[in-house]
């Protein structure tokens, strides 16, 4: 399966091309004019009976002209009607609206290559939408010039990669269609089987065969099941069925298709000879070889004869037949086959995607010959090429759609990569390849969603991203301090290879990669998934109990009660990667999936004595990218500090400790989820008190505090860059139950950002979270909404904001995220409840140190030592509980050279 949509008519999707050059021809020779109507009582009429009335000044397409009666389409049923004559005139242009409509009408005909060539660039997907626009204003899209152009705009889109934004042209482009041909029109087909192919090329194979099937229908009722405008519809069906490897199915389409292409077109027509192609192709997944070679062999001396200037097919099809023929134990054809598919990568670089199968073939000999540094150097190539196309492609989606696309497009090809390699993890060449692959797979969503913020139709932002620089070995290790180390960790599914280099999974596992500023990168094999998440758990739950037991039993022995799970844990993750780290002291992290919940910082050494807050740095990073990424302009604004907010002016103050959580919500009875109602914090205000001195020193400029009844979410939502930020309030993120009911609730609307956010003033009174009113809800949702571009450092002094829900690209989908898409370059977040005062007291000593030094996380490791040494002298030991939330991301050097910075 090479998991794209092959080449055909009109580039990569099959069905563009002849469908849109028909409606072209139509509309070129079709004299129906634009009318407007020009009575107060004129009528759709299905011969003697009113079906709708049509008010004065509507504009109307006609499709047919007869005596005094002009067919046209009903807005409502989208169903072709009459309407008398007398009661409309045409339509009317200035001499310059007809010079503009011939020079828009033009640029098609430019436009129609480049619909045909099967690739685009952003300037011509801009042009294209420019024209569209153009004939659209002329005609208010009521002339199949700009229904055409609308189309062709959509299908440039899909040429150039734009996918999310073809997707959105194609769905305009069919409403148009229907208003001028109406719902059940075979023009509307043509839009339909062109969304049908798109969602082949999203991967979304329901929607296609859906799309396909509508096209079907039409096509089939205005034809007949025999001719070629229907079997038209029928290729994105055998298309579908070949990315999920029912070649048998595929086959079985593709041979009926031959047959009328024949009958209609004959046997040495383009879209034969291409269909004849694909029926070999089938055959040779069937492990018919034998039947497909002639095939293969007349398809392309049909193609060689009648069509030589389609070089590109003529290229891709000769390869196959290659393949086809090809004896994988003679040493002599397989260079030749070699050299074959390096001179086609060279010449067409798009086709790489569509000879998967072959390239897997060179790979296994080149594999089986102990040429690994050049089967190694093809996977290399594909992951890169795969990478910039993703880029590309995954603009303008959501969030979801991104990550579904990345699993259906990206998870097999990545992690079989990776699995592959580590078999070969004793090759230094390999491994740091294998590195590479990681610090440039990683966190493509959530790098996606920060840059494209609500510029998803920004085309030369998208071109702009997508041209970002692969990221290598130097320039990670040009970022890593003198005394400090990158490890990147991914939970993969392994894969092994059986002698055609055909992989085959087997179990989900953890992997670290150790790159140091010098010498070779390491490679640890962490073991299975399922006891590294399991132990990752126990941490968690032994934390939440010693909530209770810390109170019941001292502070001792619940220690005693955490330790084995904090050792457990250790054991399985940090040890090794303690070792591997050698001296180096400042820890940079990239875990992956549930590492992303475990407090690092309290994991014991292997004496089980020492915390690793105690003898290491730790910083952690979504993706080696973001490491190496040069920040862009930083605020000198002032800061901000929200703190103290009154959540409810009826509630009295409580004089005992608060937890910073709103975590328990409850569900009315018409499943609004609502949060329960919350105390003051106690010390919160003291807290910004005490952190304003040293944040001046810092920033160089007095902080902004909104304090009780001013600390409102509508302040929040009108924050401009704010150079620091900090919130002390409760913070809550969704238990698994409620987040389920939420999705249930809002259903593929839901996002993951509404089941986590921050209690703001009058926040006591809200209704449900799911309302984005100025509520004193403030949900991730709105906060990844907010201008914190250039914001250098957000502090989430609020409990559980570092926790959300994990997602199969890696990470975690909480607060901690929405204030990195938000822009904020650095975040300091809790992974659980800590008690007000303690959250003061480590608050107070974070900003000090960070004024002294301007290191991130160098300063929150500070004031945990200095916690961890307080709370020893009077307990007799430090747990986590009280100082390990905390967990720091993003950028570690606070910039002192920034305007305003205090160097």
């Amino acid at each position: 399966m090479n998991g794209k949509a092959e080449p055909d008519r009109k580039g990569r999707i099959p069905g563009w091309g002849l469908g849109v050059l028909f409606s072209l021809a139509l509309a070129l020779e079709t004299h129906a004019q634009v009318f407007v109507v020009t009575t107060d009582d004129a009528r759709f009429m299905d011969g003697t009976t009113v079906v709708a009335d049509i008010p004065r000044e509507q504009e109307l397409f006609a499709l047919e002209v007869q005596d005094d009666w002009l067919l046209a389409v009903e807005p409502k049923s989208q169903t072709r009607y009459w309407i008398s004559r007398s009661k409309t005139k045409p339509k009317t242009h200035s001499k310059d609206q007809i010079a503009e409509e011939a020079r828009l009408w033009e640029q098609v005909t430019e436009i129609e290559r480049i619909v045909n060539s099967g690739t685009a660039t952003t300037q011509q997907l801009q042009d294209a939408l420019a024209c569209a626009d153009g004939l659209r204003r002329l005609w208010n899209d009521r002339h199949p010039h700009a229904a055409i152009a609308l189309d062709y705009a959509g299908i440039v889109a899909a040429n150039a990669g734009a996918y999310a934004q073809a997707k959105t042209i194609l769905d305009d482009a069919l409403s148009v269609h229907q208003k001028l041909y109406g719902k059940n029109a075979p023009e509307t087909a043509e839009v339909l089987l062109d969304l049908a192919n798109l969602s082949i090329e999203r991967r979304e194979l329901k929607e296609a065969i859906q799309y396909a099937r509508q096209a079907w229908d039409i096509n089939r009722e205005a034809f007949g099941s025999d001719h070629p405008d229907a079997i038209d519809t029928t290729i994105p069906v055998a298309s579908a069925m070949e990315m999920i490897q029912e070649h048998e199915d595929a086959l079985n389409i593709y041979q009926t298709a031959f047959r009328v292409y024949v009958k209609s077109y004959g046997p040495t027509h383009l879209q034969t000879l291409k269909t004849n192609a694909k029926i070999a192709q089938q055959l040779v997944a069937l492990g018919r070889a034998d039947e497909a070679i002639p095939i293969y062999e007349s398809a392309v001396s049909g193609l060689e004869e009648h069509h030589p200037a389609q070089s590109k097919t003529i290229a891709l099809q000769r390869l196959r037949l290659t393949s086809a023929k090809l004896n994988v134990k003679d040493p002599v054809s397989m260079e030749a086959f070699g050299l074959a598919i390096a001179e086609l990568e060279k010449r067409f670089p798009d086709l790489a995607p569509f000879i998967r199968g072959e390239q897997r073939k060179l790979l296994a000999n080149h594999l089986q010959t102990g040429q690994t540094a050049d089967a190694f150097g093809m996977v290399d190539s594909r992951l890169r090429q795969l990478r910039q196309t993703l880029r590309k492609e995954l603009w303008g989606m959501n969030a979801q759609e991104q990550r579904e696309y990345l699993a259906q497009t990206d998870r097999y090809t990545f992690y079989s990569s990776i699995s592959l390699a580590i078999d070969f993890a004793t090759l230094p060449d390999v491994l740091a390849m294998s590195a590479e692959w990681l610090i440039n797979g990683k966190g493509l969503v959530e790098e996606a969603q920060s840059v494209q913020g609500g510029a998803s139709l920004d085309l030369a932002k998208r071109e702009a991203w997508a041209a970002q620089p692969w990221i290598d070995l130097n320039d990670i290790r040009d970022a890593i301090p003198d005394n400090g180390v990158y490890v990147d960790i991914l939970s993969y599914l392994d894969f092994e290879f059986d002698e055609t280099a055909t992989p085959s999974a087997t179990e989900q596992r953890y992997a670290a990669w150790i790159v140091t500023k010098t010498g070779d990168v390491r490679f640890i094999d962490l073991g299975p998934a399922d006891a590294i998440d399991q132990a990752v758990v126990d941490v968690r739950r032994a934390m939440d109990a010693s909530v209770q037991h810390i109170p019941e039993l001292g502070d001792q022995a619940a220690y005693e009660k955490l330790k084995p799970a904090l050792i457990a844990a250790s054991r399985l993750i940090w040890h090794p990667i303690r070792e591997a780290c050698g001296n180096n002291t400042e820890l940079i992290l990239s875990p992956d999936q549930n590492l992303w919940l475990l407090p690092w910082s309290a994991l014991l050494s292997p004496d089980g004595q020492t915390f690793v807050a105690e003898t290491h740095v730790v910083q952690l990073q979504l993706s080696g990218r973001e490491l190496v990424r040069q920040g862009s302009i930083v605020s000198a604004n002032p800061a901000v500090i929200f703190a103290d907010p009154i959540f409810d002016a009826a509630v009295a103050s409580s004089n005992s400790e608060s937890s910073r959580s709103g975590n328990e919500a409850e569900t009315s009875p018409t499943e609004l989820i609502r949060l329960p109602s919350v105390e003051r914090l106690t010390f919160s205000a003291t807290e910004a008190g005490l952190i304003s001195p040293a944040i001046s020193r810092l920033t160089g400029r007095d902080p902004e505090t909104w304090l009780q009844e001013s600390a409102r979410e509508s302040t929040f939502k009108q924050l401009a860059s704010p150079s620091v930020l900090v919130v002390s309030t409760h913070g809550f993120t969704l238990d698994e139950a409620l987040a389920s009911r939420l999705e249930i609730s809002l259903g593929e609307d839901r996002n993951p950002l509404v089941s986590c956010g921050l209690m703001m003033a009058g926040a006591n009174g809200h209704r449900s979270i799911t309302s984005l009113s100025d509520d004193g809800v403030l949900t991730g949702l709105e906060i990844a909404r907010t201008d914190l571009s250039g914001t250098r450092l957000a502090v989430l002094s609020a409990c559980q904001t570092g926790l959300g829900e994990l997602e199969a690209t890696g990470g975690v989908v909480g607060l901690r995220r929405a204030f990195h898409l938000a822009g904020a370059r650095s975040v300091v977040s809790s992974l659980w409840e800590i008690p007000d005062r303690d959250t003061m007291v480590l608050m107070q000593g974070f900003f000090e140190a960070l004024a002294d030094s301007h290191e991130i996380a160098a300063s929150l490791q500070k004031a945990q030592q200095r916690h961890i040494e307080a709370r020893r002298k009077r307990f007799g030991v430090a747990h986590p509980l009280f100082w390990a939330a905390f967990v720091m991301t993003g950028q570690s050097r606070f910039d002192v050279n920034s305007p305003n910075g205090n160097p």
